[in-house]
């Protein structure tokens, strides 16, 4: 395992049903926030995919609109996704954190503008954030009135959910005021909510738990190079 990540608690993580926080515990070397911003300045606009969050907290996903981008210093929150498939440093950090964790792993940038972030929700996938520029704050609880999962904002997971029903107890909220290299595991089906309490850039890794079949194909991918679309469809869920 890399140094820079030898603090992460993955022992931990693998057995959390709650989240789970390590301060200082990731320094990955991944790309500044002016790296970030003089990339999405210079790339073709069709190669990237963005989101932003709203004015009512709520993630909405735009495919390669550049409008987005400045988004983020107007007030909002600016989503780039699938980043790993641009930066090396993020790639291997994806690659790293799968094999910890059993996972196939993806990452989506997150800018947000002093006092914004996503309202109240849960997702139906296991998340990993590293906070890498500002202060962002973050309310987590869990609620036993409601089975998650009931909604999402991960980016690529926005299925026709159950609305949420009720609200967790606000006064079993746990507080946490992530800081650069702050690691944050977030587990599926945990409420949460977030404010940037400055100018604020986190990298958020989405975990999907690797299943019989994810082992095989990749198993498969390493003989054969790649997977024949035929045989792909005949590897049991």
């Amino acid at each position: 395992m890399p140094r820079n990540l030898a603090h992460i608690p993955f022992e931990t993580i693998r057995r959390a049903q709650g989240p789970v926080f390590t301060r200082r515990g990731g320094s990955a070397e991944l790309p500044d926030l002016d790296t970030l911003e003089r990339w999405l300045d210079t790339r073709p606009a069709v190669q990237v995919a963005f989101g932003f969050i709203g004015p009512d907290g709520e993630h909405r996903l735009h495919e390669a609109d550049p409008r987005l981008v400045p988004l983020w210093q107007g007030g909002l929150t600016t989503s780039v996704r699938h980043i790993e498939h641009h930066f090396d440093a993020v790639r291997s950090l994806c690659d790293t954190i799968g094999v910890e964790l059993d996972a196939t792993v993806s990452a989506t940038a997150f800018l947000s503008s002093t006092g914004h972030g996503a309202s109240l929700h849960q997702d139906a996938t296991d998340a990993l954030i590293f906070q890498l520029a500002g202060i962002k704050r973050w309310w987590l609880t869990q609620s036993s009135e409601a089975q998650p999962p009931l909604t999402t904002v991960i980016p690529d997971r926005r299925e026709d959910l159950p609305r949420l029903t009720s609200l967790p107890d606000p006064r079993r909220e746990q507080v946490l005021d992530l800081r650069p290299h702050d690691v944050l595991f977030v587990p599926a089906g945990c409420w949460h909510r977030t404010q940037a309490m400055s100018a604020s850039y986190s990298l958020t890794l989405i975990l999907r738990r690797d299943t019989v079949r994810d082992h095989l194909r990749r198993h498969l991918d390493r003989r054969l190079g790649t997977v024949p679309c035929g045989l792909a469809t005949l590897i049991p869920a």
